[in-house]
């Protein structure tokens, strides 16, 4: 090959204008493999062409090995190799094809740009790109003008174009300066070498801060982007924060209990992530969600720093697997949520014209010879065109919906209308008959076909925990801190055997109380991530109990042994707790709403706190959000104070609770409460059935007085029969109403029932009792019950002392009638006694 004097000498002037490059000029030995860290320094500073192309070639050979020897791919899949014996032969090939190909600062560059994932924006064009990006960005960004992708070039200061998106594959065995798609990289963020040593990060209300911690360290902020998920691995939670870019916003705390935390996290904004972690632990932040990697036979415990260099193995999502001939895609193309309405597209160009009932979506670049199903979409109005803007198809004559298979002859793009009033438009890769491999047709549901079987990776979703070692881990709080989140469609369970688990040792024990003293939080202890259920397996029982000595004003009221407020399931778990805030703690801090929460067949006790500390010790309380679901089945909530508590909360929808079969057990006068919270709540209905309860159900005001009312409506039947009290400043009380001990009836009757007036029945209706008929009694009027109008009557159980008419009751007390009215009385019939100064419990 040869070069011109003017070439030559642009050459020379590059070599002596940049002093950080070609100052070594000592032959790379071809014979030995050398290691990455060499191979990276030696392709800046290496003087000699024939020194880069070899330095070329070795990275990717020793690329491909360290992957294999680490264990982080699964590509022993046949046809993955091409017509080449083995995948290394064939990277062997796109090196020498790279050597001729590829100038070293393009192919450095290009690799900067793409190992951050997706496009970091999507923009009309190259202009757009240039005036939102002057000084240039790490990453990629697409233009949708024309398809194509542009990265900034350091060198020359201006963004390049990187050739179309997605749209060429390596079937060729090709690496050129229009095609190294396949070298995007997995990442492994984090600057393993820039840690602080000895310090923490810390939210400091309004800006991010940090003080000296000798057992941990943390490290500079790391950018992340909106909507793209990145897996976290064994960071310290609660000192770890994802915040706006400017700072100011703190978007998310990792943990409010100290442990190590493993997680997925994505971010609804671009922020930045900073991450503190134990001084014995080595962090990490992957540019791809647990799940990605796991399905890409990642082991995590042998990776090593950096990246996991090429982007082939991950068989998922983002990846091009169109760059593996053995893979196709299966995906749904059009974003409801893109559409553009009021307009539809005339097939001059990308021009639209104004309708009310039409809507277009955004330009879909398609690949030449592949198949693509159109579902539903406006033919008149849809067209392909070609990559220069030429008219290449228009899919109907006349106004009608088309749905049918397009394969075009050309690269180009295809524009989409639709009525609006008409369901919505599809675009299916591979074909219409493809769209039943997809899990459904919503925007980028996706689906991988192959001629090539292979198993790809289990996608466990049920862990063990098991004392002996013998599962999958050999301590809740190990299961939880490393699994993270699970996912609507594929939740995690957990199921724990039998034996006796010490959370607070779990926890950490000593040091783990040291930093619940400096952490002002209310939900420390284990926090059951969302989607994640705790199931035992025969006899399991957790303790958390903290001795008198270690006991703290702080850890007494931020301490609970679960915190849930997600979607979780907790089944067959007994759990003990003392010197804590609650057993279990289910607070939403009205931010989390559409709950889903089960309890079945758990025992809770809280054995109480000592003296001079956080006495509200519920076995189970919880702090409501909007349109949640809570069940309780076949529990028992037993405690030194009232054994169960929830409360809600202001400005919420209403909730809908069901207590089925369950027993309480309290240590003073309340075995239930309901507390309203706040102004601009709307009802929450709870149901209560077959329920052995050992003292009153109190609904109530949570600031006495507030005139807020009682958002919480009790019914059911079934129970045992104990005293309501009910506490309402603002007009009617919401009385407990089970089915077996009230009704609601109409007054037939010509004059007004008040409330504690006694009634008789007259057919399907009620009427005031008449002084003389003390036989025809029926129950006591719980409402002011106008003529015509109806009411709740009380005819079993206990009627409160406020509405029985009564100025005064003493324990022992007989209740009769007097003259139609509730009376003290001494001798003869009664209908009831009362059992305190404020209840009155009716005989029948």
């Amino acid at each position: 090959m040869g070069y011109d004097f003017k070439s030559l000498t642009r050459q020379a002037d590059e070599a002596s204008n940049r002093n950080k490059f070609y100052i070594d000029f000592e032959d790379v030995d071809p014979t030995v493999l050398h290691q990455i860290r060499d191979l990276t320094e030696w392709i800046r500073t290496k003087g000699k062409g024939s020194d880069v192309r070899e330095i070329i070639a070795q990275l990717f050979e020793r690329t491909w090995l360290e992957a294999m020897k680490e264990g982080n791919a699964n590509l022993e899949v046949a046809k993955s190799r091409g017509d080449f014996d083995l995948l290394p032969d064939r990277l062997d090939s796109m090196a020498a094809n790279l050597r001729d190909k590829a100038p070293i600062e393009w192919v450095k560059e290009q690799l900067e740009n793409m190992t951050g994932g997706g496009p970091i924006a999507v923009l009309q064009d190259l202009p757009a790109i240039q005036a939102a990006y002057p000084n240039g960005d790490q990453g990629i960004v697409v233009a949708k003008g024309n398809g194509h992708w542009y990265f900034w070039s350091n060198s020359a200061r201006q963004w390049q174009d990187g050739g179309l998106y997605k749209a060429q594959g390596l079937d060729k065995d090709e690496v050129s300066a229009d095609n190294v798609d396949f070298t995007s990289g997995i990442k492994q963020m984090l600057d393993l070498d820039s840690a602080f040593q000895g310090k923490v990060h810390s939210w400091a209300g309004t800006k991010m801060s940090d003080y000296p911690d000798t057992s941990t360290k943390s490290y500079p902020a790391l950018r992340l982007l909106a909507n793209k998920t990145y897996y976290l691995k064994d960071i310290r939670g609660v000192f770890s924060y994802y915040v706006s870019l400017d700072g100011k916003r703190m978007i998310r705390k990792f943990s409010e209990k100290e442990g190590v935390v493993t997680t997925d996290f994505t971010p609804s904004e671009d922020g930045l992530l900073y991450i503190t972690a134990p001084a014995g632990k080595t962090p990490q932040v992957f540019s791809e969600s647990l799940y990605q990697l796991r399905s890409s036979g990642v082991d995590l415990n042998k990776i090593h720093r950096g990246y996991i260099s090429i982007k082939i193995p991950k068989l998922e999502l983002e990846v091009d697997a169109e760059d593996l001939s053995f893979i196709r895609i299966i995906k749904q193309l059009l974003d409801e949520s893109a559409i553009t309405r009021d307009v539809y597209y005339t097939g001059n160009k990308q021009g639209t014209a104004t309708s009310a009932s039409w809507g277009v979506y955004p330009p879909v670049f398609l690949k030449s010879g592949e198949t693509y199903g159109l579902h539903k979409v406006r033919g008149f109005f849809t067209y392909f065109m070609s990559t220069d803007d030429q008219l290449v198809k228009k899919f109907a004559t006349s106004d009608r919906l088309v749905s049918e298979d397009f394969t075009p002859s050309q690269d180009g793009y295809l524009l989409v209308t639709r009525r609006l009033a008409d369901e919505s438009s599809k675009l299916i890769s591979g074909g219409l008959s493809k769209a039943t491999m997809l899990p459904s047709l919503d925007y980028g549901a996706l689906a991988l076909e192959t001629d090539v079987p292979f198993v790809p990776k289990e996608n466990k979703t049920d862990f063990t925990v098991k004392k002996d070692g013998s599962g999958d881990f050999v301590s809740l709080v190990a299961a939880i801190n490393s699994l993270g989140e699970g996912t609507p469609n594929k939740p995690f369970n957990i199921y724990i055997h039998s034996g006796e688990y010490n959370i607070l040792e779990e926890l950490g024990g000593d040091q783990w109380l040291q930093t619940v003293e400096r952490t002002n939080s209310e939900r420390l202890g284990i926090v059951v991530p969302d989607y994640v259920n705790i199931i035992g397996v025969g006899d399991v029982r957790l303790y958390l109990e903290v001795p008198d000595d270690k006991t703290t004003v702080n850890s007494a009221k931020r301490i609970s042994l679960l915190n849930v407020w997600k979607h979780n399931t907790i089944r067959n778990l007994k759990m003990y707790v003392r010197n804590t805030r609650y057993a279990i703690h289910d607070e939403t801090n009205n931010s989390y709403h559409g709950n889903d929460v089960r309890y079945i067949d758990c025992y809770l006790e809280h054995k109480g706190n000592k003296a001079g500390v956080w006495q509200s010790t519920q076995a189970y309380a919880a702090g409501t959000g909007s349109n949640g679901n809570y069940l309780f089945e076949n529990c028992t909530f037993k405690s030194a104070t009232i054994p169960f508590s929830m409360h809600d909360n202001e400005n919420q929808d209403g909730n809908t609770i069901k207590i089925k079969t369950c027993q309480f057990i309290s240590g003073s006068d309340v075995a239930i409460r309901f507390g309203s919270h706040g102004s601009n709540t709307k009802q929450s209905k709870v149901t209560i059935e077959n329920c052995n309860i050992d003292k009153a159900i109190h609904l109530l005001e949570e600031r006495a007085g507030s005139r807020v009312g009682n958002h919480f409506k009790v019914s059911g039947g079934g129970n045992t029969i104990v005293p309501y009290i009910n506490v309402n400043s603002a007009g009617r009380k919401e009385r407990v109403e089970f089915g077996d001990e009230v009704r609601v009836l109409r007054n037939s009757g010509q004059s007004e029932i008040i409330i504690g007036t006694p009634v008789k029945l007259s057919g399907n209706t009620v009427q005031p009792l008449g002084p003389s008929e003390p036989w025809l009694f029926y129950g006591v009027a719980l409402d002011t019950i106008a003529p015509g109008a109806t009411g709740v009557i009380k005819y079993r159980g206990y009627i409160a002392k406020e509405d029985t008419g009564l100025s005064a009751l003493s324990a022992g007390q007989k209740i009769g009638l007097v003259g139609g009215r509730l009376a003290v009385v001494t001798d003869g019939d009664f209908i009831g006694y009362a059992t305190d100064s404020n209840n009155v419990l009716l005989r029948k």
